[in-house]
């Protein structure tokens, strides 16, 4: 790991961008409002679905009482319902910690626990593996439930924490993620 650290750090150094993915959404919105933004093999979303699906999902989270830099898990698919509750958990200001759909339900609640999650957002399918803990579940395929009409306009930090990843976690060794969370930028 150290090597390939080296490696990857090689190099000239770049200036961090101003604008975190939020705003990078926003822009993209605002120029190419009908172009698909994501797709999977169900369906799309063009950017201003993307964009307004995401508002409405951090909309819902912040009226659950998060707070900036409360931390959320997504444990889900890889599919569009995961990158809009990734934008929507930015946008909220929180930090969102993914879990691979693939990964132990033992692993998967060690991780809720260990990392303090407020909530859990997942689909009604995949919550069946999951224990009842502190952590709220949110269903990501009932977001048509969602309350509509928040625009998200507050600027999240590029130094804001984004995300934190659990690396080569075990269930003996819960005390921390084994990799240091990136801020909150994009770099394109």
């Amino acid at each position: 790991e150290q090597a390939l650290l080296r490696y990857f750090s090689a190099g000239k150094k770049r200036q961090l961008p101003e604008k975190n993915v939020c705003q990078f959404l926003k822009k993209a919105t605002e120029k190419y409002p009908n172009n698909i933004a994501i797709h999977d093999d169900v369906g799309e979303k063009t950017y201003l679905e993307l964009d307004q699906c995401s508002d409405d999902l951090a909309s819902h989270l912040l009226s659950l009482g998060v707070k900036t830099q409360d931390r959320i898990v997504i444990f889900a698919r890889r599919n569009v319902e995961l990158i809009v509750a990734i934008i929507a958990t930015l946008k909220a200001g929180c930090v969102f910690i993914p879990i691979a759909e693939t990964c132990p339900s033992s692993r998967v609640d060690a991780i809720r626990k260990d990392s303090g999650a407020q909530l859990t957002l997942t689909t009604v399918e995949l919550s069946k593996q999951l224990k009842r803990n502190k952590s709220e579940l949110i269903f990501l395929d009932r977001l048509e439930c969602l309350k509509k009409g928040y625009r998200w306009s507050e600027p999240v930090l590029p130094s804001s924490l984004a995300y934190i990843i659990y690396k080569h976690f075990s269930l003996e060794s819960v005390s921390k993620p084994c990799s240091t969370p990136p801020p909150n930028y994009l770099a394109l």
